[in-house]
C-alpha cells in the first residue's frame, strides 16, 4: 500500500539515483578486477597436507590431493570471478542505457521544454541588461579614474553609443575605456564596430534631409509663380 500511494520521484532523484547506481557498479568491477586469488584458499591445501600425511597417507598421494583440491579452488574462483565482472559489466551497460534514455525523454517533456526556454529568456535579458554596467562598473586603471575626474562624469564628455544602422542610443560610455570594441543594438541587433566612421542616416539626418527637400520644393514654387 505504502508503493502504491508514495509520491512519484523527480527528475533529479530519479538521475541522482542512475548516478548513484552508475558509480557503486564501477567501484565494485574495479573492485572485482583488482582481486587477485585469495591467499586462504591456499593455504587450505597447506594445512590439508600435513593432515593427510599425519594420518599415515603417503607423502606423494598427501601433495597430489593438497595440488589438485588448490588448483580445483582457484579454477573455480576465476571462474565465479569472471562471470561476476560479465554480470556487473552488463547491469553497468544497462544502467547507462536507461539513464540516457530517461535524459532523453526528459527533455521531450512539456514542463522541461517550457522551463528552459524560461531559463534562457532570464539569462538573455539578464545579460542583455547588465552589459554596460559591467563594463562601466569594471575596476578602473590611474589613468581612468583620473579622467573621470578631470571629466567629473558629465554626460557631455562621455562617449554615445549609437547605432549605426538605425541611429538608437545603445548608453554611453567612458571615451577612454578601450575594453568595448564593439556592441550589438538593442533594437535591431546590428553589430557596431567602435571608431566606424561609416554611420548610416540616423532619424535626425532624416528630418533634416526632409526639411531641406521641403525648402527647396517651396523655393522652385515661388520662383515659378
Amino acid at each position: 500500500m505504502g508503493n502504491v500511494f508514495s509520491r512519484p520521484k523527480t527528475i533529479n532523484e530519479k538521475l541522482f539515483e542512475y548516478e548513484e547506481q552508475i558509480l557503486n557498479t564501477e567501484a565494485k568491477l574495479i573492485q572485482l578486477r583488482r582481486n587477485g586469488i585469495s591467499m586462504k584458499f591456499i593455504g587450505i591445501g597447506a594445512v590439508l597436507v600435513p593432515i593427510l600425511i599425519a594420518f599415515g597417507v603417503n607423502y606423494f598421494i598427501s601433495f597430489l590431493v593438497g595440488f589438485l583440491i588448490i588448483s580445483f579452488v582457484i579454477l573455480f574462483r576465476i571462474k565465479y570471478k569472471k562471470s561476476c565482472i560479465r554480470m556487473e559489466e552488463y547491469k553497468l551497460k544497462k544502467l547507462k542505457e536507461e539513464q540516457k534514455n530517461f535524459v532523453k525523454n526528459a527533455k521531450e517533456d512539456v514542463n522541461f521544454a517550457k522551463t528552459r526556454r524560461l531559463i534562457e529568456k532570464y539569462e538573455t535579458e539578464e545579460n542583455k541588461e547588465s552589459f554596460f554596467n559591467t563594463v562601466l562598473n569594471k575596476k578602473q586603471t590611474r589613468g581612468e579614474k583620473l579622467a573621470n575626474f578631470i571629466l567629473a562624469n558629465d554626460p557631455n564628455k562621455m562617449y554615445a553609443l549609437i547605432c549605426n544602422n538605425c541611429g538608437l542610443h545603445n548608453g554611453l560610455i567612458d571615451p577612454l575605456n578601450k575594453d568595448v570594441k564593439f556592441f550589438y543594438c538593442y533594437d535591431c541587433k546590428h553589430k557596431n564596430i567602435r571608431g566606424e566612421n561609416k554611420p548610416k542616416k540616423t532619424i535626425e539626418h532624416k528630418i533634416e534631409n526632409s526639411i531641406t527637400n521641403l525648402s527647396e520644393l517651396d523655393e522652385s514654387s515661388l520662383s515659378l509663380s
